[in-house]
């Protein structure tokens, strides 16, 4: 019990000495004493009714797209805009849609199918705009399949499934 007295009281003499003791905040953070920082009080800030989109954009712009048996879209599910091209996801046609910024359509990103480089169902896409790459998700079959954005080859598909171990490569 001698040391567990001891080991008490050092633990006391230390919770007490550093609770005693003034902090001085600059000193621990320098970049809470910078003077370039703005504070914004938030309970003194103008309330506004309504936003408009031009508090924010310049001019809506409509883009009309075009619609044929090659790209009727029924469910807009998810959209990018990638070097001036539209890539539109729709889960119910399981396709994603790819058009200019003037509406005109210019294909499909991959096809549905059981074929090599083919999806079953696509749940998501994303565009990896460092290496101008499309992946797309069949959630089915758990896969991604990767294609080249500009021209929609198809470059590898990953079995993302947990009990497989083997994938090609990616």
């Amino acid at each position: 019990t001698t040391m567990k007295g001891f080991t008490y009281t050092i633990f006391l003499s230390i919770f007490l000495l550093g609770c005693g003791m003034q902090h001085n905040i600059t000193s621990v953070s320098p970049i809470l004493t910078n003077e370039n920082i703005s504070v914004i009080d938030i309970d003194k800030a103008e309330k506004a009714d309504t936003l408009l989109y031009s508090d924010f954009f310049k001019e809506p712009k409509a883009i009309f797209l075009e619609n044929s048996m090659d790209c009727i879209i029924k469910e807009v599910t998810g959209m990018e805009i990638y070097k001036n091209k539209i890539y539109i996801l729709d889960r119910e046609s399981y396709a994603l849609y790819k058009f200019d910024l003037n509406g005109k359509f210019l294909g499909k990103i991959g096809e549905r199918g059981n074929g090599h480089g083919e999806y079953y169902s696509i749940y998501d896409f994303s565009i990896d705009r460092k290496n101008n790459v499309v992946y797309l998700w069949d959630g089915e079959l758990n896969k991604i399949h990767k294609y080249k954005a500009n021209t929609g080859q198809h470059l590898a598909t990953m079995d993302i499934s947990l009990s497989s171990d083997h994938s090609s490569s990616m």
